[in-house]
């Protein structure tokens, strides 16, 4: 027969009174963790302490808490939170949309300068061009007055041509007739010459003289009349 240790009553009662006080605790503490909170407990973080012997507790999530991480404002809160996250991304996104798009505006300004000084170049060539054709437009115009000018100089100068031609073929005809007339008057001269020889009996030698030629001529001039 095995010996036991005797307990006293008095031991034994204290251990009883202990257990009992400790089971009222772990009572007291499982109903505080049933009605607890999302923000009560030690913490104030929704946690609330659970006998894990009778020396230890630990920090358990009420039911409270754990439905609020469920349905309640937490959830909320973390679908508020995932909904941020993606309206950053959109953000972020759109951040970047904007930065291309602002870039496409600013090459588009770039064109639209290079075209509109393309544009100012075209209109100064244009201008150029312009006043170049009215240059050219006005020369000719000068050149035609001058072809003008010279052809009325030209007819001018033929008319005076042909008035030269016809006042040197009158001249040549007055010379032609002055030359008959030189002619016929040294005719007569001769025959006068020859009447004197025949009338006075003078050689032609003696004729030649002026003294004689004077007396000749006035014999002639008395046979023959004046």
């Amino acid at each position: 027969m095995t010996d036991t240790v005797p307990t006293s009553s008095a031991t034994l009662a204290a251990r009883i009174s202990a257990l009992l006080d400790w089971a009222e605790t772990r009572d007291g503490k499982w109903t505080t963790w049933v009605t607890g909170t999302p923000t009560g407990g030690p913490q104030g973080n929704g946690k609330y302490p659970l006998p894990f012997d009778e020396d230890e507790d630990v920090l358990v999530e009420c039911p409270a808490l754990l439905a609020d991480m469920v349905v309640g404002p937490a959830a909320v809160a973390q679908a508020a939170i995932a909904q941020a996250e993606a309206a950053k991304n959109a953000a972020v996104q759109a951040t970047a949309a904007a930065v291309a798009a602002s870039n496409g505006v600013v090459a588009a300004q770039t064109a639209a300068e290079a075209a509109r000084n393309l544009a100012q170049s075209y209109r100064d060539q244009a201008g150029t061009h312009a006043g170049n054709a009215s240059s050219s437009a006005s020369a000719a115009a000068a050149a035609q007055a001058s072809v003008a000018s010279a052809k009325t100089a030209a007819e001018t100068a033929k008319g005076a041509a042909e008035t030269a031609a016809s006042n040197a073929a009158g001249s040549a005809s007055t010379a032609s007739t002055h030359a008959s007339n030189a002619q016929a008057a040294k005719a007569a001269a001769e025959a006068a010459r020859d009447a004197a020889v025949a009338v006075v009996g003078l050689d032609p030698a003696t004729l030649a003289s002026k003294v004689y030629a004077k007396r000749v001529a006035k014999k002639a001039a008395l046979l023959f009349g004046s």
